[in-house]
């Protein structure tokens, strides 16, 4: 399949080193006061040197909005994006660039990406590329994430998110990363350990064989209840 963006060929690429060492970011809800905004991602300090590690990954949503910020003492050097293999995809042109930022009565620069519709589900890096004064040295790089611009997902999609999920945060029990296939009136999926997880009507369920149990089928919850928490982890 062609990939649906272009990718900005004069500018340098991410090595594989690069990515390998990028800190991955994780969502939270936004604060309140972001109004408009559904998760926010976001790392500062004020130690110097802080451009040696200016390098992140984070996981966005297809045909989620994302808005992100770069902000240091001096106008940061130039806010990247970068694909999934450490291409350039999106980089801060200045025109649209808000304010300087004002902290304890200081001026900082700020570079945005405002508005950028994710193309693909997955993995993406962005290069904070801060240029920090001798004293004033905070910075930081905020993402933020709108959800509501994403087309309206099949109940087994959401259910697949959240089997992700659980993959990825209960590790020992849920081993590997098995097709979701249909098991009776349920899309489950069945793991090495024995456990298995389904969704049928809306609602969740745990098939408790990787306990030694009574093969007993224990209702979990609705997709509702779980997805905020895939949601937010970047699934």
């Amino acid at each position: 399949m062609p990939r649906k963006y272009h990718t900005i060929d004069f500018l340098d690429d991410l090595t594989s080193t690069q990515m390998t060492q990028a800190t991955k970011l994780t969502y939270k809800v936004a604060h309140p006061n972001n109004v408009g905004w559904d998760f926010e991602a976001r790392v500062n300090g004020s130690e110097p040197g802080a451009l040696s590690h200016s390098i992140y990954s984070f996981t966005a949503t297809e045909g989620a909005t994302y808005d992100i910020f770069s902000e240091s003492f001096f106008d940061p050097y130039l806010l990247r994006l970068f694909d999934k293999n450490g291409n350039v995809i999106e980089a801060n042109s200045e025109y649209n660039d808000p304010a300087d930022f004002i902290l304890g009565g200081v001026s900082y620069g700020v570079d945005l990406l405002e508005d950028w519709v994710a193309p693909y589900t997955g993995t993406y890096y962005v290069q904070a590329s801060w240029n920090q004064g001798v004293v004033n040295t905070f910075y930081d790089l905020s993402i933020y994430e709108d959800r509501d611009t994403i087309s309206s997902e099949p109940m087994s999609a959401k259910a697949g998110r959240i089997f992700n999920w659980a993959e990825e945060e209960y590790s020992l029990l849920f081993p590997d990363h098995p097709e979701t296939e249909t098991v009776g009136e349920f899309k489950a999926r069945i793991y090495s350990s024995g456990a298995a997880l389904g969704e049928k009507d809306g609602d969740l369920y745990f098939y408790d064989g990787a306990l030694g149990g009574s093969d007993t089928i224990i209702l979990l919850g609705s997709v509702s209840d779980f997805l905020p928490l895939a949601l937010a982890d970047g699934f």
